[in-house]
């Protein structure tokens, strides 16, 4: 890979985490199945099987909250800390039960996309190797970014917008220097 390309995949990576992810004038929340709690301080941890094991934050009246354990959790569905949101996502589409990661949204909007790496620390920062990326349809389906699904599911849903489809005249790429920016063009021309 060429060092130009490097650094541009440098740049969107801090421009996604920057510029299209929501921000809220609380410093930090997390959604669950049933209510929104905005917070400070919010730490979590999760076990291998990709379940959050412990959860702390204080909450708007200062009050500190320490969850532990599978039974006392929540079903937290997205957490936001440090300007970056981390959404609880399922990984195989035709098995709504099956297995499901908390992955970091790196591009907001009708299309989300998820970068994937082995280490999510707790501070939402990403680390390690043999990343994935992923992409959020509107009827909440999650696929891995692969050529078949890049043929077969998202670009015949791009190009369904004639706005996006006039917009864009880049190659529908699986390379994240070029999705990212593509998904972004889709979100802000189709609504």
């Amino acid at each position: 890979m060429k060092l130009n390309q490097l650094i541009l995949i440098a740049l969107l990576m801090v421009l996604s985490q920057k510029g299209f992810t929501q921000t809220n004038n609380r410093d930090e929340y997390f959604v669950t199945s049933t209510d929104t709690v905005f917070c400070t301080g919010l730490n979590w941890g999760i076990m291998n099987n990709s379940r959050i094991s412990d959860l702390e934050y204080t909450d708007m009246k200062g009050e500190k909250v320490v969850i532990k354990g599978k039974k006392n959790m929540p079903e937290i569905l997205t957490l936001y800390k440090n300007g970056k949101i981390t959404d609880k996502i399922q990984l195989e589409p035709d098995r709504p039960q099956g297995p499901f990661r908390y992955i970091n949204r790196v591009v907001n909007g009708k299309i989300k996309a998820y970068y994937d790496s082995p280490t999510l620390y707790t501070d939402g920062s990403m680390g390690g190797g043999g990343s994935k990326n992923y992409f959020k349809m509107p009827d909440g389906v999650v696929y891995e970014l692969s050529k078949k699904n890049m043929t077969t599911i998202l670009k015949p849903f791009l190009l369904s917008c004639k706005e996006f489809e006039n917009k864009y005249k880049g190659e529908y790429s699986r390379k994240v220097y070029l999705f990212w920016p593509m998904i972004t063009l889709y979100n802000t021309s189709c609504k």
